[in-house]
């Protein structure tokens, strides 16, 4: 990623994701990227989409904290035209 990118949350704006240029090495198939996504903490799956429409592509799990940036593999050269964050919990159930 060559700039910052900040995405807001449609159904709160006080919710914003920003994506920011990298500090760990680039792979060769696709791009780094931090994401940062004050107030949200926890585990979260990252799911991105290139247009409206188009399939969403999992980004990498991340582990947020206000404020702190988590590092992920973004696969492709795709832009990023919106985010989706989700969390997974899991019952085990004997």
């Amino acid at each position: 990623m060559e700039t910052d990118a900040e995405f807001v949350a449609v159904t709160n704006p006080a919710i914003r994701i920003r994506l920011l240029p990298s500090l760990i090495r680039l792979e060769a198939d696709g791009r780094a990227g931090a994401i940062s996504a004050s107030p949200l903490s926890g585990r979260w799956q990252v799911l991105v989409r290139s247009a409206v429409g188009s399939p969403p592509r999992f980004a990498g799990t991340v582990m947020l904290k206000p404020g702190v940036a988590a590092e992920f593999a973004l696969r492709g050269r795709e832009p990023v035209r919106s985010i989706e964050l989700f969390q997974l919990q899991a019952f085990r159930i004997q």
